[in-house]
């Protein structure tokens, strides 16, 4: 098994937070994107084979100044609705064509997660390398709302959400005995926990298999404190700088 490769997918035109993977995080200080270059370059995994995809130029610009290589992604994959495997597939390609050579892993690490740091990435690495059989690895952590307390509405009522209670295009349900929305949420034993996009590794063979990145023996990889923080929305952003400026989180070190 050869090293791992990182890809980091920055495409240009974020709609809810403008020009999101190039925005100074703080204000007057690194592109966002920088973090993830850099915390990529400091866990040692992956050499020079840090690439990043984007259809924007001056994004490719950006992530050329702090050592990541760049690949220029079609528009038709950086679209709103475009999925990762469609992205990535091209991204693999073109390292084949221009380099030469097939990468047999490869981690995607989005820039929205300024907060994981080399230590994480070395983390899920040691942790992928423990299960032979495994196709992918995902980050994960403990959901803050049980779906054991969430409905679905069809027509003028609504039911308990459970995907293995829709069948046949009819809701079955069983109302015996005492269900989960009628206890308190600590009385739910189950823990479920929620993907976030701080970590993805995946085996480059999974691809033409199964048509996506996840494969079907999925490793999770638990989270520690706010290093699976997601960057979404405005709202996310200003808690960020909250955060940061009464010194309640620490970012990687950027390199350039």
């Amino acid at each position: 098994m050869n090293n791992p490769i990182a890809l980091i997918p920055a495409r240009g035109n974020s709609k809810r937070i403008t020009k999101k993977n190039i925005k100074p995080f703080p204000f007057g200080g690194p592109p966002l994107i920088a973090y993830t270059i850099s915390a990529a370059i400091q866990s040692g995994l992956f050499g020079e084979n840090i690439y990043v995809s984007s259809d924007d130029s001056e994004t490719l610009s950006i992530a050329r100044e702090y050592g990541a290589k760049c690949i220029l992604r079609p528009k038709e994959y950086a679209a709103d609705n475009s999925v990762d495997y469609d992205w990535v597939r091209h991204a693999l390609d073109e390292i084949f064509l221009v380099e030469n050579w097939k990468p047999e892993i490869f981690f995607l690490l989005r820039p929205t997660n300024p907060l994981r740091t080399a230590d994480t990435i070395k983390r899920a690495w040691e942790k992928f390398k423990r299960v032979p059989n495994a196709d992918s690895l995902r980050a994960v952590e403990l959901i803050k709302q049980h779906p054991g307390k969430m409905w679905s509405q069809c027509g003028n009522l609504m039911y308990p959400y459970n995907y293995s209670a829709f069948s046949n295009g009819g809701w079955i349900h069983d109302y015996t005995g005492l269900q989960s929305y009628d206890r308190g949420t600590q009385f739910i034993n189950e823990k479920v926990f929620v993907q976030n996009g701080s970590m993805h590794i995946c085996k480059t063979g999974v691809l033409p298999i199964y048509h996506n990145i996840t494969g079907q023996n999925i490793v999770p990889f638990f989270t520690e404190g706010r290093e699976g923080y997601d960057l979404n929305s405005p709202d996310d952003w200003m808690l960020l700088e909250v955060l940061y400026h009464n010194g309640l989180i620490t970012l990687p070190e950027v390199q350039k």
